[in-house]
């Protein structure tokens, strides 16, 4: 090959490479497949309902590296309108065979906390039901890395 041919090739290869290098951290459903890590005595998770009417987490896995700490779930008050928690199963977690969260609702059905003590590893899917004009749910994770 002679220069004139070998540029446009090194172009695409190059073009290509970018490409997937911006995949690499993009899961089928086309969100983050890393967790973001809290190291606080306090975490937040922000939920917000969608134009389309779902709902979103800011963090989604959240990776959970310190023991006996605070989960706090806050309804983002501009894309929530007249959401709230569901009192009894907000927050629900699919499986805590060993009690890893004790949760409830507060802040008048805006806010959700659960104390998480992160003494078993592993991930703990959960679900979020918001009551309103219409029930909304979403199924994201929580990592516990003991």
């Amino acid at each position: 090959m002679n220069k004139k041919t070998l540029f446009p090739v090194a172009v695409v290869a190059v073009a290509g490479v970018f490409a997937l290098e911006g995949c690499q951290n993009m899961t089928l459903s086309g969100t983050s497949a890393l967790a973001t890590t809290c190291d606080q005595t306090n975490c937040h998770i922000t939920v917000y309902v969608t134009p389309a009417g779902g709902l979103r987490v800011d963090k989604d896995p959240l990776a959970i590296t310190k023991r006996n700490i605070n989960v706090q779930w806050d309804i983002d008050q501009d894309t929530s309108g007249d959401y709230k928690f569901a009192d009894t199963d907000g927050i629900r977690f699919a499986s805590d065979p060993s009690g890893q969260f004790n949760c409830n609702v507060t802040g008048n059905g805006k806010k959700f906390l659960c104390a998480a003590k992160n003494t078993v590893p592993g991930d703990y899917k959960y679900s979020i039901k918001l009551i309103g004009p219409n029930t909304i749910t979403l199924d994201p994770t929580i990592k516990n890395q003991g």
